[in-house]
């Protein structure tokens, strides 16, 4: 999943280029004056990053969303297909997170350690929204 909840930000994390993912970008850009003298100007721009994820970035809250309402329509369908009680339209076996689920590079992020408590926490209220469960016993 590689939830990057920083996205958007300073913080965020781009494994190709400097600020891909952080909504801004900078350029610097060199004029010469005389032969002998450049002056040097850092051009800043605002990039309109998509809600839903943007290449060589790891995985905004909005995507993660998206999937998981995917994965709900997926079972109803199946529910649907099997003859599964309306009433009971979000039956699911089982939902195996198997890991990997933090950003690349969680440790580079000021208190990386509460960052990746955090983002674990966020991920885990994420799916128990759209898959609750009866109690902390099912678990």
């Amino acid at each position: 999943i590689h939830y990057d909840m920083y996205y958007g930000t300073a913080n965020a994390y781009s494994y190709d280029k400097p600020n891909r993912c952080s909504g801004i970008e900078t350029r610097n850009t060199t004029t010469s004056i005389t032969n002998t003298t450049a002056e040097t100007t850092t051009i800043t721009t605002h990039i309109n990053l998509s809600s839903r994820g943007t290449y060589g970035c790891d995985a905004p809250r909005r995507l993660i969303e998206m999937t998981l309402l995917a994965v709900q329509d997926v079972l109803r369908s199946r529910n649907k297909h099997l003859g599964e009680d309306e009433e009971n339209e979000q039956v699911q076996d089982t939902i195996l997170l198997t890991g990997d689920l933090i950003r690349h590079d969680i440790d580079q992020v000021p208190n990386s350690k509460a960052a990746m408590a955090l983002s674990l926490d966020q991920l885990t209220r994420l799916v128990r929204s759209y898959f609750p469960i009866e109690s902390d016993a099912d678990i």
